[in-house]
C-alpha cells in the first residue's frame, strides 16, 4: 500500500501537534509524534510502513501552507528551531468549501458510483449535499459523459460496505462462505485487511486463525457475513504490495511461490494491442522479428489467473518459456481441440517441445 499517496492523514496529525500549545514542538519531536500517530492509526505491517523521515515531513509542512494556507512560523531559540501556528485558533479543519472543491467533489462522487453496489459513494454524496446545502450552491451534478465497463452486479457485491467498514474499524468477521463445489456454506473466522477487485468479482484478504494464514475470499460466494466476538490480529503478515507484484490477478498457487522469466510470440496482428495494453506491469518487449512476430518478457509466478488470460489469445500467442508452462497451455489447448472433435477428422497433436519458427 503505498502510503505517500495518503498526505491528507498526515496532515491532519501535523494540524492537532501544532494546535496544541502545551507542547514545543521541534522538527525531530513534529517527526516522532507523527510517526506513532501513523503507527497507531495503521498498525502492524502497514503502519511500519506509513512511518516517514525528515524530508517527508518538510515537504508536507510545505504543502500545509501552500494548499491550506497554514501559517506555520519557525523561531529559533538556542541551538533549536521551533514549530507553531502564529495564529492559535488557525485548523485546517476550519476551511471553507470553495465552489470549486465542490465540483471537484462532485466529479470524484460520479466516479465512485460507477462500482456497482458500494454504498460509500451515497454517503460522500449525502456529505456534498450538505456542504452545498451550507454554501446555497449547487452544481447540478454532472451528467452522463463517462461509464465503466460493468459486469451485471454479481452475487455478494453487497457486501462491500460491510468489509470495508470492519477492515476500517478492525473488526473480527465470520464469513458464511460457499466455493462453487461445495453444496454447503462453511463459516470462516477472518481478521479483514484489503479490499481487490479482478475481472469483474471483489475479493478481501485477511487472516484466517484457523489455517493460521492469510485467506482471500470471493465476495461472491459470500452467503453472509456478520461481526463476532475477540481481538482482532494487526495485519503484520499481508503486504499488498509485494503480494500482487509479480501475479496476474489475485491467487498465489503457494506462500514461497517464486516468480520466474516468462517469454512469450505473439501474432504481428495481435502484437500491438499487448503491447499498447501490457499483460503485466512487468512487460518488455524483448524482440520485433523480420516476420513481424514480436516476443515479450515478463517477471511472473505462474498461477491459474495467468495460464486462463494466456489461453484468451488462442492461436496468436505462443509461450516460449518456461518449459512447465508451455507445457501447460499446450495440454489446455489440446483438451478444448478434444472438445471439438469432429468423427473421421483429424487434428495433428500439439507438440510442447517443437522448436518455434
Amino acid at each position: 500500500m503505498a502510503f505517500s499517496n495518503k498526505p491528507l492523514q498526515r496532515y491532519l496529525i501535523i494540524n492537532q501537534c501544532l494546535r496544541n500549545t502545551m507542547r514545543q514542538w521541534t522538527k525531530t519531536a513534529l517527526l516522532q509524534a507523527l510517526n506513532q500517530k501513523l503507527a497507531e492509526y495503521y498498525g502492524g505491517i502497514d503502519g511500519q510502513n506509513a512511518a516517514i523521515q525528515t524530508r517527508q515531513l518538510n515537504n508536507d509542512l510545505s504543502a500545509m501552507q501552500t494548499i491550506f494556507g497554514a501559517p506555520i512560523q519557525r523561531q529559533r531559540r538556542g541551538n533549536c528551531w521551533y514549530f507553531s501556528y502564529d495564529d492559535p485558533q488557525y485548523s485546517i479543519e476550519n476551511q471553507q468549501v470553495s465552489q470549486e472543491d465542490l465540483e471537484h467533489l462532485r466529479m470524484a462522487v460520479h466516479l465512485l458510483q460507477q462500482i456497482s453496489g458500494f454504498a460509500l459513494s451515497a454517503d460522500v454524496a449525502q456529505v456534498v449535499d450538505r456542504l452545498e446545502s451550507k454554501l446555497k450552491y449547487n452544481a447540478f451534478g454532472p451528467a452522463s459523459t463517462i461509464a465503466f465497463e460493468n459486469a451485471p452486479v454479481a452475487l455478494g457485491t453487497h457486501h462491500l460496505p460491510d468489509m470495508y467498514a470492519a477492515i476500517q474499524s478492525r473488526r473480527v468477521l465470520k464469513v458464511m462462505y460457499q466455493p462453487y463445489q461445495t453444496p454447503h456454506p462453511e463459516p470462516i473466522i477472518l481478521h479483514p485487511y484489503f479490499l481487490k477487485e479482478y475481472n469483474n468479482r471483489w475479493f478481501v484478504f485477511g487472516y484466517n486463525p484457523q489455517k493460521e494464514r492469510i485467506y482471500n475470499l470471493a465476495l461472491d460466494r459470500v452467503v453472509k457475513v456478520s461481526v463476532t466476538q475477540g481481538p482482532y490480529v494487526a495485519n503484520t503478515r499481508f503486504d499488498s504490495t509485494n503480494f500482487f507484484k509479480h501475479i496476474v490477478g489475485v491467487t498465489l498457487p503457494t506462500d514461497d511461490a517464486e516468480p520466474c522469466q516468462v517469454l512469450l510470440k505473439l501474432a504481428p496482428h495481435r502484437a500491438p494491442y499487448v503491447l499498447s495494453k501490457p499483460i503485466h506491469h512487468s512487460q518488455t518487449l524483448h524482440q520485433t522479428l523480420p516476420n513481424g512476430f514480436v516476443t515479450i518478457g515478463l517477471t511472473l509466478v505462474i498461477n491459474k489467473e495467468l495460464v486462463t488470460h494466456l489461453l484468451s489469445y488462442g492461436p496468436d500467442l505462443q509461450v516460449l518459456q518456461p518449459a512447465n508452462l508451455r507445457q501447460t497451455i499446450a495440454q489446455k489447448l489440446h483438451e478444448a481441440l478434444a472438445a471439438y472433435h469432429v468423427p473421421g477428422q483429424s487434428y495433428p497433436s500439439p507438440n510442447p517441445n517443437q522448436p518455434v519458427s
